[in-house]
């Protein structure tokens, strides 16, 4: 009788001990992920800062050439109009 629960706490001891062997792989691949989370972020925020960059780039040499185009409009206009 001691031996048969002997025997079958050595198996429940067995399988607690795996069970805790999963447990610290599954922490060590959480904290795995976690890093590779944090370093996707990290650079997806710098994409998004280079984006934002470049868009204020291309506001500064668009909002001058649309300007531009405006001012000759208005002068064909009034030249058109003068000579009618």
């Amino acid at each position: 009788m001691l031996t048969t629960a002997s025997d079958e706490l050595d198996v429940l001891q067995t399988d607690i001990h795996g069970f805790g062997s999963t447990l610290e792989d599954a922490s060590t691949k959480l904290r795995d992920s976690v890093t590779t989370i944090d370093a996707s972020v990290s650079s997806m925020s710098s994409a998004v800062d280079n984006i934002e960059e470049a868009s204020l780039q291309v506001n500064s040499l668009l909002f001058p050439i649309m300007g531009a185009i405006a001012v000759i409009l208005a002068l064909q206009i009034s030249i058109i109009a003068r000579r009618r």
